[in-house]
């Protein structure tokens, strides 16, 4: 019939449509010599469609589920290799909750079920061994482990069913073509029977001397039959080599299986324990705090505490540290008798005071710390001191301990450097950046980035890589290379979401607001923002700055109130000083006197210093800008000396976007003083800037600041400018194409707006508001 249409319908306007796989059942040779010989029509054509690339795949998951572009690559990599690009499995896949877990959807099991049905029972044997063997097999290995039947042949004949591929560059090895395939045959395979193919290839690869990973897994398999041991033995073997080679995630796995294989309690207790370690290593920190929690009521009490201490550790890492903890630590340290002769008694003194900071006891917390130190150095033991000191830069937050913290983080990068162990510099060298930048001090931040970085690369540790990117964001945002800041924020969530999970949305969202709202990228969220959003569901501070850059004054006057109970957040929280800023934006932005009599007075504890919000979440500049600002609008005479800091510590950071704002804010403290000369000096220079470096935010602003000053009209201003450089009513008339008589009222109307008694006052308020630029 295809045949009869394409030739009876070549003057048609018709378009025929038919799509088959190359492969079996649909290839044939009938169909294969059809298609053949429509070739030699003009209206033929031939479309070899290809399996969807990752990116395809990727595009597909932002269309179909909104999932942001960074995760959707992620997730994109793993169905590729799981569907081979077949968009009916891909689908499927999406359909299904969890389309990366290893059970295929019941729509893809049923689709290759049928196929798999259709092949003869030589085959499906030699299908399924191979499905047991791996992804890709060995014809060597498969045709051993097919009893009584021939393999080869098979596995050709699964070849030409479009189940099988050979390999390019070995024609002895076979793969699956995608995942879904090889899992379907696993699928329909009964326990009993999977077990019986595990044992036959595990002694076989093991009397062949394979790999310790591929015996380990096979062992694993086939545990119930009695090889269990072997399985623990070689499961265990494989993590070690797998932690070796930094592969840390695939070491936890293997343990965590050696650990289920395992019937002693003490041996499994200890393989948990080496799974959780490989999970922190992989910076997969909900695991590692989950299993190291199990731990803490297992064993004895030595044990326990070791877990309690590991677990108070990674629970600071996920943000989960609090009362909670706290209390679980100081039961074990009261059950392990942990005193002064102990082994673990300066980890556990370390352990409790980062412990105790997190439960907002700053100067409880710092007084352990000291102790733990000071126990370390008596004891001349570099490692224990490593332990201490690197607890103790976690702890607070405050400028007041600002000078202790330095010393201690340059003490911590000297004892990682005797010892050895590149974990200790990640925290100097973290702390070392975020007190360098509060300082103002561009070659210590330097300095300190590459150590981040060291650290990063000789561990191996994904959590440093994104220390290191986060302090190349703040680094890129204060010298107003703004679109390598926005690339920085998209790479680090694609990174820290891989070991963060829901805490890297909110490092984003912060990040990429910082970053869009300097280049005008805030109002598009004006649709999705009512005004009313909920307090509980939000961090309020980034609601305020939200609102304040949309110009929902209402709603961000709602907001400050809500705020004045500062008590929710204590004074060493690592987001206080953008809280801070963010509120200090809103006083000014709403001009509300009693809003910055309130926050100054907390904002003087930062005199001197940056503002920064946690791992270079939000970089503000000098606080001295918000005070002079601040004042400003208080009136009160300071204001001047505040800017002239601000400036000063604005170019030790070597921050072109801290000058330009701190140009501004002082360019409008002038003119409210009446200093005109100064006020449009600063306006050029901060507006210079923000031209150069495409700050949009900035430039909108000054723009509004000479805008229409005392309500002038258009014409109003164009008068002013030209009373200013000195014109008489004649000239003006001339210049603007006017009558005198008009000129005159246009200049009588600006004096009764701007409140002026003559024509020299008219040129100072023109000067004054930047109308002379």
């Amino acid at each position: 019939m295809l045949d009869y249409v394409i030739e009876h319908s070549e003057s048609l306007p018709l378009v025929v449509l038919g799509a088959h796989r190359t492969t079996m059942p649909d290839r044939s040779q009938a169909l294969v010599d059809l298609i053949a010989g429509q070739y030699r029509l003009d209206g033929v054509r031939r479309l070899d469609l290809a399996p969807l690339d990752t990116e395809s795949i990727a595009d597909y998951l932002v269309a179909t589920s909104g999932v942001p572009v960074p995760r959707a690559m992620r997730t994109a990599v793993l169905l590729r290799d799981r569907t081979g690009g077949n968009p009916f499995y891909l689908r499927e896949l999406c359909r299904e909750a969890g389309a990366v877990e290893a059970r295929a959807p019941q729509a893809v099991t049923d689709a290759l079920g049928q196929r798999i049905r259709g092949l003869s029972a030589q085959q499906r044997t030699t299908l399924t061994v191979a499905a047991v063997l791996g992804e890709e097999v060995d014809a060597s290995e498969v045709v051993p482990l097919v009893r009584g039947a021939d393999g080869l042949p098979a596995l050709d004949d699964l070849v030409d069913a479009g189940l099988l591929d050979v390999a390019r560059d070995r024609t002895e090895v076979y793969r699956f073509v995608h995942e879904l395939v090889r899992q379907a045959a696993l699928d329909a395979l009964p326990s009993l029977e999977r077990a019986e193919h595990h044992e036959r290839a595990a002694l076989l690869l093991e009397a062949r001397g394979a790999p310790v990973r591929r015996l380990a897994h096979h062992f694993a398999g086939a545990s119930l039959l009695g090889h269990g041991d072997a399985a623990v033995r070689y499961l265990a073997e494989a993590a070690d080599i797998a932690d070796r080679c930094l592969a840390h995630a695939e070491a936890a796995g293997l343990f965590e299986q050696a650990a289920a294989h395992s019937t002693d309690a003490p041996r499994r207790d200890a393989l948990l324990a080496r799974a959780a370690h490989s999970h922190l290593l992989a910076c997969e920190f909900a695991e590692a705090r989950d299993l190291y929690r199990r731990l803490t009521d297992a064993g004895d009490p030595e044990r326990r505490l070791v877990a309690t201490m590991l677990f108070e550790e990674v629970a600071w890492y996920t943000a989960d540290s609090g009362p909670a903890v706290l209390a679980l630590l100081r039961r074990a340290i009261a059950d392990a008798q942990v005193d002064e002769a102990h082994p673990q008694y300066v980890a556990a003194l370390a352990s409790l005071a980062r412990a105790t900071s997190q439960s907002g006891a700053a100067d409880a917390a710092e007084a352990l710390a000291a102790q733990a130190i000071t126990a370390a150095r008596a004891a001349g033991d570099p490692v224990r001191l490593g332990t201490a000191l690197a607890a103790s830069v976690q702890i607070g937050n405050h400028p007041t301990v600002n000078d202790v913290k330095q010393a201690r983080a340059e003490e911590l990068a000297d004892v990682a450097a005797q010892t050895g162990q590149w974990l200790l510099l990640g925290p100097s060298a973290y702390h070392r950046c975020t007190l360098a930048y509060q300082r103002g001090d561009a070659g210590e931040l330097a300095a300190a980035r590459v150590d981040v970085e060291r650290t990063a690369v000789a561990a191996g540790h994904r959590y440093w890589s994104h220390i290191a990117g986060c302090a190349a964001y703040g680094v890129a945002v204060i010298e107003a290379r703004f679109d390598d800041a926005i690339r920085l924020t998209e790479d680090l969530l694609a990174l820290s979401g891989t070991f963060t999970g829901s805490e890297a949305d909110g490092l984003y969202g912060v990040q990429s607001f910082v970053v869009r709202r300097e280049t005008g990228g805030v109002e598009p969220a004006r649709a999705f923002v009512t005004g009313r959003e909920s307090w509980e569901e939000h961090w309020p501070p980034a609601l305020l700055a939200l609102y304040v850059e949309l110009g929902l004054d209402d709603a961000a006057r709602r907001m400050l109130t809500h705020l004045r109970n500062m008590s929710a957040e204590h004074r060493d929280s690592a987001r206080r000083p953008a809280t801070l800023a963010f509120v200090a934006e809103a006083a000014l932005a709403l001009q509300d006197p009693d809003a910055a009599a309130w926050v100054r007075p907390l904002l003087a504890d930062y005199a001197g210093l940056n503002l920064l919000m946690g791992p270079f979440a939000a970089v503000f500049g000098a606080a001295d800008r918000y005070l002079g600002a601040l004042e400003s609008l208080l009136g009160k005479e300071s204001a001047g000396r505040r800017f002239e800091a601000a400036l000063d510590l604005d170019d030790r950071t070597g921050s072109v976007l801290h000058r330009a704002y701190t140009l501004a804010a002082w360019s409008a403290h002038a003119r409210s003083r009446g200093d005109g000369a100064l006020a449009v000096r600063l306006h050029r220079e901060a507006a210079a800037l923000a031209d150069q470096h495409g700050m949009v935010r900035l430039r909108s602003r000054l723009a509004q600041r000479v805008g229409r000053p005392a309500g002038l009209t258009r014409r109003e201003q164009e008068v002013l400018r030209l009373v200013g450089t000195g014109c008489s009513n004649r000239e003006i008339a001339r210049a603007l194409t006017l009558s005198e008589h008009t000129a005159a009222n246009h200049v009588r109307n600006i004096m009764t707006k701007t409140g002026c008694g003559n024509r020299t006052q008219v040129a100072m308020f023109a000067s004054a508001h930047g109308l002379l630029d």
